[in-house]
């Protein structure tokens, strides 16, 4: 399962920090040129909805956002 939250471009170092708390592992971030958004794209091998929904809630708490935006795509994985 692939998810995306979508966020305002700032406070990276936070953000960095409270995504490696909730999912071990690397980090990547795809910054949009327009709007300064900052996409935080997790790929998970099966569906963890209630965490990425923690995540997000914590996220928009931490930017101090009114809103921001989840995407949740199914898609299939290979590992090679």
């Amino acid at each position: 399962m692939l998810y995306r939250i979508y966020t305002e471009d700032i406070n990276e170092q936070g953000l960095e920090k409270l995504v490696s708390k909730v999912f071990a592992g690397g980090t990547g971030f795809w910054r949009l040129q327009k709007g300064h958004s900052l996409i935080i794209e997790i790929v998970l091998p099966d569906i963890q909805d209630e965490k990425v929904m923690k995540l997000a809630n914590a996220v928009k708490k931490l930017n101090n956002q009114e809103a921001v935006l989840v995407r949740k795509i199914k898609n299939e994985q290979w590992i090679v």
